[in-house]
């Protein structure tokens, strides 16, 4: 493919892809959250993690949390993950701890996956659809050559 295209038409699609990782690169970096966005104050981590030094037990499993939650930053345990689950522990009481959602994960890595496998497929099958429209040209270009007589 390279081989049929001309020098400008070459510069041209790499000035191109140039431009579109540049044009990428500004908006990932105006839409990427700043680093102290998601900060937590320091006077709520006393007992935020009392299930690392204390018994505790599950009052309610993960769950989603309402915009307001996640927009208010009310409850801290809605800003990494989006899920909470409910907590009591036996000193500290009542609390909120982030959590994820196995089936969520789960269902992520696959559809990763299958996105992987289905461009492969792809790659694979522009890769044999090339190598035979090129081994098409040797030989009309061999047979070409021998009616010609060279």
């Amino acid at each position: 493919m390279i081989e049929s295209c001309s020098f400008r038409r070459m510069v041209f699609v790499v000035a191109s892809l140039v431009c579109t990782c540049l044009v990428v690169l500004v908006v990932e970096s105006v839409l990427a959250p700043s680093p102290d966005k998601y900060a937590r104050p320091t006077d709520e981590l006393d007992n935020s993690s009392c299930w690392n030094n204390e018994k505790y037990s599950v009052t309610q499993n993960c769950r989603a949390c309402n915009q307001f939650e996640k927009v208010s930053k009310h409850t801290l345990a809605c800003l990494s993950t989006g899920y909470k689950e409910e907590i009591t522990c036996e000193k500290s009481g009542t609390v909120y701890r982030s959590c994820k959602v196995p089936w969520l994960e789960q269902r992520n890595f696959w559809l990763v996956e299958g996105t992987a496998a289905g461009m492969a497929l792809l790659g694979g099958l522009a890769v044999t659809w090339r190598q035979k429209r090129l081994d098409r040209r040797t030989v009309e270009r061999i047979q070409r050559q021998i009616a010609a007589g060279v």
